[in-house]
């Protein structure tokens, strides 16, 4: 019993100690429920300019996470809906090397 319970607080120790963050992901989750909740442009400009700062800072050398999953998916669809259709194509490639399996989703977008 006594291995047991200290397997089980051993475990809990590592578990609480490592980190379980892969991506940067910035102050994405405030400026996205800003953006939803109080729709316009002012919170639409903030959250794209969070994204592109989550892009930023996650390329720094000095940033040990990578950029997650959809990040560049969702700036290019912001990107194509502007007009700006080159830049947004860029996105969306720098998506899909990073995730192929988000291909059909891109496809999806980008129409």
């Amino acid at each position: 019993m006594r291995y047991i319970l200290f397997f089980i607080a051993i475990n809990i120790f590592v578990s609480c100690s490592t980190s379980k963050n892969l991506y940067y992901w910035g102050n994405y989750e405030n400026t996205f429920y800003q953006k939803v909740n109080k729709p316009g442009d002012e919170t639409s400009e903030k959250h794209i300019e969070e994204i592109k700062s989550i892009i930023e800072k996650a390329n720094k050398n000095n940033v040990k996470y990578k950029v997650g999953p959809g990040v560049y998916a969702e700036l290019g669809y912001y990107m194509l809906a502007k007009g700006n259709r080159e830049e947004a194509d860029n996105y969306f490639a720098k998506e899909l090397s990073l995730f192929p399996e988000s291909k059909t989703t891109i496809k999806f977008i980008s129409k």
